[in-house]
């Protein structure tokens, strides 16, 4: 369903004027979801630990989703970058300590749900800032 929603973001691309702010919000919204995919892994190996294989799965799986959307709205090795960056970040506000989570689920939690579930609705949102 996700791909198709992607599809669509592309093929209306020309309708939308492609312009240096299109572009700039693709690189942002392709930007956040390389953000979501970090919280996403971070989160599946916290759970890991605590032996919550099947939800750790589901993670992992939300992680293996953001990525494939911010690849297709870049390229890999951008998507690498940013994930190694957001990593560090992430680590850093959990003070590498996993029961510190909650940090990280409070600052990306909604957002990362909404970011990789409503994939027109956030390019939108980019399109718009300004």
């Amino acid at each position: 369903m996700k791909q198709i929603c992607l599809l669509a973001i592309f093929l209306a691309l020309p309708a939308l004027g492609y312009t240096y702010e299109t572009d700039r919000a693709i690189t942002n919204y392709s930007h956040e979801l390389a953000v979501c995919a970090t919280f996403y892994s971070l989160s599946a190996e916290g759970v890991r630990r605590t032996g919550e294989d099947e939800l750790a799965k589901q993670l992992y799986s939300s992680a293996d989703i953001a990525m494939r959307m911010s690849a297709k709205l870049s390229n890999r090795d951008v998507l690498e970058a940013r994930m190694k960056m957001s990593m560090d970040e992430q680590l850093k506000l959990m003070k590498h300590d996993y029961s510190n989570m909650s940090i990280l689920l409070a600052k990306y939690k909604d957002l990362c749900k909404f970011a990789v579930e409503n994939p027109d609705k956030r390019l939108q949102y980019w399109l718009n800032m300004e």
